[in-house]
C-alpha cells in the first residue's frame, strides 16, 4: 500500500491537467488511480525481490 499511494503522489504533481478534456475528469482521475496501482504494484515487487536476492546473496558466501 505504501508504495501504490506514494505513487498516486507523485502522479498527481504531473500536469494532466493541460492534456485532459474538462467532461472527461472522473475519468481521467479513475485510470490515475489504475496506473498508481500498477506502478506502485510493480515496484513493491521490486523492492520485495531486491529483499529476497540480498538475503539469498548471504549464503553464497557461507
Amino acid at each position: 500500500m505504501f508504495f501504490i499511494v506514494l505513487t498516486f503522489w507523485g502522479i498527481r504533481a504531473l500536469r494532466f491537467d493541460q492534456i485532459i478534456k474538462r467532461e472527461h475528469v472522473p475519468q481521467a482521475q479513475l485510470i490515475l488511480v489504475f496506473v498508481a496501482i500498477a506502478i506502485g504494484y510493480n515496484v513493491s515487487q521490486f523492492f520485495l525481490n531486491l529483499v529476497d536476492q540480498a538475503h539469498s546473496f548471504i549464503y553464497i558466501f557461507s
